[in-house]
């Protein structure tokens, strides 16, 4: 729901993805237009436990954007829970980011540093992982010091990317699809997602 004025722009709402999210999606959006500027007074996003806060501009005639943010209390699962593939989906901890969007639609790129506490994935287990996320759309790249246990030293380091790709159905797949009721038109246009990832872990040499 929302309200539409001279005074600019108030959003509200909820979004269910329940094969994307693991919660629901509530926000919140304030905005003001002005000589081809919209101005975000106020964005936010509750995810589960989690919350997002920002503001920044968009310029509408150049396509430019800047966006600061904070997010807290971010539990991971709430976001990678419904992801399919051993790589992310396992992912479970509460993570803290704060950064800022900058460049020109189409394009989305975002940089950030972020702090994961009670990280686990699988059989492994970090009291603490921190660094920096740099997103470019379909990429993901990280760089993070990893705390096992209670140590005030960083004891190991990763970095790596992800990338978020739409891969073609296989042909081998095609016939069960079909028989499943769906238009050969539609089928044309169905994708599925994949991950790739390349990881580096390196233990951190101590004296």
């Amino acid at each position: 729901e929302g309200v539409a004025g001279k005074n600019g722009l108030k959003l509200k709402g909820d979004v269910s993805l329940p094969h994307l999210l693991a919660d629901p999606l509530r926000f919140q959006l304030e905005a003001t237009l002005y000589q081809e500027v919209v101005s975000i007074k106020k964005i936010e996003a509750q995810l589960g436990k989690g919350i997002l806060e920002g503001k920044g501009a968009i310029q509408v005639k150049t396509r430019t954007y800047q966006l600061n943010f904070k997010a807290r209390d971010v539990q991971l699962e709430s976001i990678f829970q419904k992801l399919s593939g051993p790589v992310l989906s396992p992912a479970q901890g509460t993570g803290e980011i704060e950064g800022e969007a900058i460049g020109r639609f189409p394009r989305l790129i975002i940089r950030s540093k972020a702090k994961i506490h009670q990280f686990r994935h699988t059989t492994l287990f970090a009291r603490e992982v921190a660094g920096t996320l740099t997103l470019d759309w379909p990429a993901l790249e990280f760089d993070a010091k990893v705390w096992p246990g209670n140590e005030e030293k960083e004891q190991a380091a990763v970095r790596g990317r992800v990338d978020f790709v739409r891969l073609p159905i296989a042909r081998r797949d095609r016939g069960m699809i079909a028989g499943m009721g769906i238009h050969p038109r539609a089928l044309r246009r169905c994708y599925h997602q994949a991950v790739l990832v390349h990881i580096d872990f390196m233990p951190v040499m101590t004296a």
